[in-house]
């Protein structure tokens, strides 16, 4: 993770999507009888900033 900062970049892992886990493997051609997914990586530029400053809770905000 340390090389992706050093380019601006963050990410964190995520399994939220296992319970779309067919669905996802559609849309992203993921043969699902041959592939088991585990995580995803979402990858992002990051902001300059504190996370209490861009972070929210039950809201939408840029």
């Amino acid at each position: 993770m340390n090389g992706q900062r050093a380019r601006g970049l963050g990410a964190t892992m995520t399994t939220a999507h296992l319970a779309y886990v067919r669905e996802n493997g559609d849309l992203l051609a993921i043969p699902f009888d041959e592939v088991a997914q585990v995580a995803m990586l979402p990858v992002a530029h990051l902001r300059p900033g504190s996370a209490a400053e861009l972070t929210s809770r039950d809201t939408w905000t840029l």
